[in-house]
């Protein structure tokens, strides 16, 4: 027995010299922690840093899955690939059975239906018709609760997310050589991703707007779609996962370690500078070929004592270019002094402006994604809420908010499904996917 547990105790410890190695290999994903993890992790209680490696838009596609999606989207979807899991669930990639052409969308389910779920979902519908370059949800219903949990419908992004596509740059031997990335090793150019980085600023930009802080950007969560046109692709980037979106009077402790900015470790939340460090260390990841110095940090330690000025991944004073400057702006240490996102973003537009001619990555600056021809047209089939045999939508008052128009009382046989001692059955016209689609929701008053 004690023999047992001694090898038990070596696996445990080998396992976790292997992550600790890990954390300087660009390839893992960092795993996000809510507050619960990291009180833990800054009692110094060892925990997982790092997310399963396992990469399923690696995998192939037709893979048998056996997925049933909500009896509300019976009819409209059908699952075809697991794309992600984590702690909170899972994310899949659906075929909307009901379109004449092929079209996906991005189902997200989550296994709890707490009150930070509802959070998301109401983030969400907020940023419906907001900004092309935020993650919305989709579809009427957009969301749907069972006895799995909680469903929510969102665009297909089928390029896969920054992580993904710096990680192919890492793995070539040429585009990874020296202080910066070789971009155009692999086909693409520096000025693309930094486009791409910019779109993302501007979807943050768009929660800022709206009185919501983001709280865990990182590679992972800025997902890229393109489209062939006329020979050329045409891309654009999206901000996504809004599990743990807050406002600066209602924000809980959470985020991804070696992103965070140094003030989140002091669990002092809500801040949109807290943000813009976070972009900070994206714009790094995708310029330099090292690792920030902070990679791995397990309690916030080498965070708060982290100095931009001194990081040797970072040229010195006299020989910066205007993307180390802003990289150094927006890593400053105190939120207070750090880059506002307006000046970092017309920032990295004018370096942009300076560092090519290319004409599809300019218009990336000034070029909606549907100008662009980069968007995936979602298919009208699925906003027709007029399948739900017999579900019950319960009552959701939280939807009058998102009406662009006046509640009325719904004329017609279960459109709020079967339920008996219920609100009354009411519809209006709310944004989904930029386009005015009818909701069903009950209220004691349509009105």
């Amino acid at each position: 027995m004690q023999l047992f547990a001694l090898s038990l105790l070596a696996l445990a410890v080998a396992e976790r010299q292997v992550e600790e190695a890990n954390y300087d290999d660009g390839h893992v994903r960092l795993a996000t922690f809510n507050a619960t993890g990291l009180a833990l992790l800054k009692q110094g209680v060892q925990l997982p840093m790092v997310k399963p490696t396992r990469s399923f838009l690696q995998e192939e596609a037709n893979e048998s899955i056996v997925v049933n999606v909500p009896a509300a989207w019976k009819y409209r979807l059908k699952i075809v690939q697991k794309l992600g899991e984590g702690g909170f669930g899972e994310v899949f990639k659906a075929k909307a059975a009901c379109a004449t052409t092929d079209a996906y969308v991005a189902l997200k389910h989550i296994m709890r239906t707490d009150s930070t779920s509802m959070r998301e979902v109401e983030a969400l519908r907020k940023m419906n018709g907001v900004s092309d370059y935020c993650i919305a949800s989709t579809g009427a219903p957009d969301k749907v609760v069972d006895q799995r949990g909680l469903w929510l419908m969102t665009p297909f992004m089928n390029r896969g997310d920054l992580h993904t596509i710096v990680g192919e740059c890492r793995v070539d031997y040429n585009c990874n050589r020296g202080w910066h990335y070789k971009w155009n090793k692999i086909g693409t150019s520096q000025a693309w991703i930094w486009a791409l980085m910019y779109q993302a600023m501007k979807g943050v930009q768009a929660l800022h707007s709206h009185g919501m802080v983001h709280m865990d950007l990182k590679l992972d969560n800025v997902m890229v779609n393109c489209q062939l046109v006329r020979g050329s692709k045409r891309c654009y980037a999206a901000v996504i996962d809004l599990g743990l979106v807050c406002t600066k009077t209602d924000c809980s402790w959470g985020g991804t370690p070696g992103y965070m900015a140094p003030e989140v470790w002091l669990n002092d939340v809500g801040r949109p500078a807290s943000d813009v460090f976070s972009l900070g260390v994206m714009l790094y990841r995708v310029t330099y070929t090292q690792l920030p110095p902070f990679r791995g940090d397990q309690n916030g330690q080498r965070t708060r004592a982290y100095n931009a000025h001194t990081d040797r991944n970072i040229p010195s004073r006299e020989s910066r270019t205007p993307i180390d400057d802003l990289i150094v702006a927006m890593l400053e240490t105190d939120p207070r002094r750090r880059i506002k996102l307006s000046d970092a973003m017309n920032q990295l537009k004018n370096i942009i402006r300076a560092t090519t001619h290319d004409k599809p990555v300019l218009d990336m600056l000034r070029k909606s994604p549907a100008q662009l021809g980069a968007e995936t047209p979602m298919p009208s089939c699925l906003f027709d809420a007029r399948d739900f045999g017999g579900l019950d939508l319960e009552d959701k008052p939280f939807a009058r908010e998102y009406c662009v128009d006046k509640p009325s009382k719904a004329i017609g046989m279960l459109r709020c499904g079967l339920c008996i001692g219920c609100n009354q059955c009411c519809k209006c016209r709310v944004i989904r996917n930029k386009e005015k689609v009818k909701e069903h929701f009950r209220m004691s008053i349509c009105k």
